[in-house]
């Protein structure tokens, strides 16, 4: 907004875009509601004000102190799981955010699922595992998107986490859930997690 004209009838100060009053004779005073005549002066100032405002804004805003320069990537910045990128710090036993790069490894262990935690486990059964990600068999899983709590028998000892369900596959006699792992629940589980991981990784190079 710029000054326009100040009214000579009650002296309010007008304001507005320069370019709405290029073409105009008068300009209505919004106090008084006067009609205050443009001059040719007027005219040739408001078209230089114009001018100026459309250079001025075509020039690119100015980088914020601390943000990163165009052409350079940011070490804050995340890539989005869809779209929206976010710049969170990572949390205690969290996985990270993809989990189709990590190798899955066939493995058939007893588990339980329920969509809270605590509430009664129903029973499933392990197809395969990887580092942040495991493929259930179960019956009646809830759709994709659903969160969902998993405890997974081990031959190191039990191991919970929190995950969603990414995808499932009905099939005549069974139903499978690729269930994404997003946090496990102690540093016990964790290192149970690694060992289960790893010795099935040995045994994948031995096999």
């Amino acid at each position: 907004m710029e000054d326009i004209l100040r009214c000579p009838s009650c002296g309010f100060q007008i304001r507005g875009h320069p370019t709405q009053y290029l073409t105009r004779r008068t300009v209505l005073c919004p106090m008084c509601r006067a009609q205050a005549p443009l001059t040719e002066e007027d005219r040739l100032r408001l078209k230089r004000l114009a001018t100026e405002r459309a250079g001025r804004s075509s020039d690119p805003p100015p980088l914020a102190s601390g943000s990163p320069r165009p052409g350079r990537s940011h070490p804050r910045i995340l890539r989005r799981q869809g779209g929206r990128s976010s710049a969170r710090p990572a949390q205690p036993g969290a996985f990270s955010p993809s989990s189709r790069c990590h190798p899955r490894y066939p493995a058939r262990l007893q588990a339980w699922w329920a969509t809270q935690r605590g509430a009664q486990g129903l029973p499933a059964e392990t197809l395969n595992i990887s580092s942040a990600g495991v493929l259930l068999l179960l019956d009646g899983p809830p759709t994709p998107g659903t969160g969902i709590h998993v405890r997974v028998e081990t031959p190191f000892g039990s191991v919970e986490s929190e995950g969603r369900i990414a995808w499932i596959q009905r099939e005549i006699d069974q139903e499978k859930a690729g269930i994404v792992l997003t946090q496990l629940h102690s540093p016990g589980d964790r290192l149970r997690w690694e060992r289960l991981i790893g010795g099935l990784a040995t045994q994948g190079a031995h096999g």
